[in-house]
């Protein structure tokens, strides 16, 4: 899979995901 894909993915994943979850992706800077 590529990267854009998956990045793509988790964002449209993260209002499903455990406020933990999301704030890892928030420090990862995945999330706009």
């Amino acid at each position: 899979m590529r990267l854009g894909t998956f990045v793509d993915n988790a964002r449209r994943r993260a209002d499903s995901l455990s406020a933990d979850r999301r704030a890892e992706l928030d420090a990862l800077g995945m999330r706009s």
